[in-house]
């Protein structure tokens, strides 16, 4: 990114696909918006970005520890917190790469240091709901993701709808190899 707010992308042994976002690692979100050829050779394409929405989940319970990917793992939701919409997304990244997982929920804040054999903290609460019928796999990046169905989301007793004013909390779960889990950073969000 220069100082234009022109980034220069180097599609050399990329191939040429040209991705539809990129995400640094402070969490903000750029959308690719243009893409204007410099040459016929693959050597470099001028893309023009924008920021992406604002933000409606609110992170906390940032995570210190490296998993084995060498990576703090985060989470984030995309979509819209408007429960009419039925557009949520859940998006974790940094996990160990084509590792299984599961994203978490709660209706509290909550701080459980490192249960079981996780190498850090469980912050849903106070009883987490999993979303068992979406396990997942990170890719090759260590990203996964799920839609959510506002109007059933699981709990330890039943599935329950998502009101308007109501505070939900997510987090991802992930294995790291045989032995050891962890847990991304988690969000609170507010739907309207």
């Amino acid at each position: 990114l220069d100082g234009t707010g022109r980034l220069w992308w180097n599609r050399w042994g990329v191939g040429s696909s040209i991705p539809t976002s990129l995400t640094a690692y402070d969490t903000t979100t750029w959308t690719i918006a243009q893409s204007i050829p410099q040459s016929s050779t693959p050597s470099s394409d001028e893309i023009a970005i924008a920021p992406a929405p604002e933000r409606f989940d609110v992170p906390y319970c940032r995570q210190l520890e490296k998993n084995s990917s060498g990576l703090v793992s985060w989470i984030t939701a995309y979509g819209s917190p408007v429960v009419a919409d039925q557009d949520l997304e859940l998006r974790a990244y940094n996990m160990p790469p084509q590792q299984f997982g599961i994203f978490l929920n709660g209706t509290a804040q909550d701080f459980i240091p490192t249960p079981g054999v996780a190498y850090n903290d469980l912050c849903v609460g106070p009883a987490p709901g999993r979303f068992t019928s979406q396990i997942f796999q990170a890719d090759l990046w260590g990203t996964a993701s799920i839609h959510v169905d506002l109007n059933a989301i699981p709990t330890p007793s039943a599935l329950v709808a998502v009101a308007p004013g109501d505070t939900w909390t997510f987090q991802a779960w992930h294995r790291q190899g045989m032995t050891s889990a962890g847990f991304t950073d988690a969000i609170s969000i507010t739907f309207q």
